[in-house]
């Protein structure tokens, strides 16, 4: 498997593979999987679904309970993994362009403050 594969895929793809390279053997030799991912992945991912589940519970409820509204509780809370799927999409995209600092870059400038304003 390659850097950056997804597991879940290439190991299905090999289970076919094998598949293929059974049928093509002689009678009463079959080459078996040794180490099989595909019920590692699978739990893996089950696991990690059932603790984001909880964690969503477990921050509604102290949002509930410090916020004592409803209303702004559930707000709160989806402005959250809304936050980090922005954050997520928008990663690597920036990498490799101009800094802050330099000209033509929005944002922020140390000699200039905010890139817009001009008037020193």
């Amino acid at each position: 498997m390659l850097l950056g594969d997804n597991s879940r895929t290439v190991s299905s793809a090999v289970s076919a593979k094998l598949a293929e390279i059974n049928k093509t053997l002689p009678q009463g030799i079959t080459a078996d999987p040794v180490y099989d991912r595909t019920v590692l992945v699978d739990k893996t991912i089950a696991t990690v679904q059932k603790n984001l589940l909880e964690g969503a519970i477990l921050v509604m409820a102290v949002l509930l309970l410090m916020l004592g509204n409803v209303r702004a509780a559930l707000i709160t809370a989806m402005v959250i993994p809304l936050s980090m799927l922005m954050l997520m999409t928008r990663h690597g995209r920036d990498q490799g362009k101009r800094q802050p600092d330099e000209p033509g870059c929005p944002g922020l400038r140390p000699d200039r403050g905010w890139r817009g304003d001009h008037r020193r």
